[in-house]
């Protein structure tokens, strides 16, 4: 696969993965009181990209539909609902960060280098880097709960949010991808579709009930997010030290 097909599958998993890792499962709620989502696995039937179908197909990857409801919210609301017993979807979030990351190691082979803005909450007092030479900084922001990345490319009209850790891996690993100086930002001021006053997308929350059809939408994402993720050299070292950082 060249290099713009492959940006273009990632992109696709990347659509999947941003709703996914924004769910949790709860005991229950008032569901008539929210609207209702669909959570669908990667691939999804509906993808309707040729190159994103011509890739399933020369994978044969089996792109039946596989989804469950969920109850969308806002943050606030989400907030207030328990998790309960977790379906793995920390692997979500760790291919979602090294997918986003390969992304930008693909597509700043030809072009502008990408930028790095670390973001916290407007009263934090926990203190982000500055530049790509402030690895020590960098690791001890991973330590900030409140605190993550906006990745600025010239070409995207919206930046794309990544994990502290996994800035922190781009600035040790791939410091040739980023621009020297690093922005700070709050939450607030934070670029994005369907966000709220503080930068926060939507929610969604799994009733217990359909917990088995989540823990399918997970398996089969996940064993499809492998398949890309057997190019990336790195991968398997950033999951592992990915994993104990959203476990922590």
């Amino acid at each position: 696969m060249n290099i713009q097909n492959r940006i273009v599958v990632i992109n696709d998993a990347l659509k999947t993965l941003s709703i996914l890792t924004k769910a949790k499962t709860i005991a229950g709620c008032d569901v008539e009181k929210y609207k209702n989502k669909y959570l669908r696995a990667w691939p999804a039937l509906m993808t309707n990209d040729e190159v994103v179908r011509n890739y399933f197909s020369d994978h044969d990857v089996d792109i039946k539909d596989k989804r469950t409801k969920s109850c969308a919210m806002t943050y606030d609301e989400y907030k207030q609902h328990r998790a309960t017993k977790s379906v793995g979807l920390e692997i979500l979030k760790v291919y979602r960060d090294a997918l986003t990351i390969h992304l930008y190691e693909l597509k700043c082979m030809s072009e502008s280098n990408i930028t790095l803005c670390a973001l916290k909450d407007a009263d934090s007092v926990s203190v982000p880097p500055v530049s790509k030479y402030d690895k020590r900084i960098a690791e001890e922001f991973t330590k900030a709960k409140d605190g993550l990345y906006s990745v600025i490319h010239p070409d995207e009209e919206y930046d794309r949010k990544i994990s502290t850790f996994a800035g922190s891996f781009i600035l040790h690993r791939l410091p040739s991808l980023v621009e020297e100086h690093i922005e700070i930002n709050t939450r607030e001021n934070t670029t994005g579709e369907k966000v709220d006053s503080k930068g926060r997308a939507m929610r969604y929350a799994v009733l217990d009930e359909n917990k088995f059809y989540l823990e399918g939408v997970v398996s089969k994402t996940v064993t499809n997010m492998n398949l890309i993720a057997e190019g990336i050299d790195w991968f398997e070292d950033f999951k592992v030290e990915a994993l104990k950082f959203y476990m922590a």
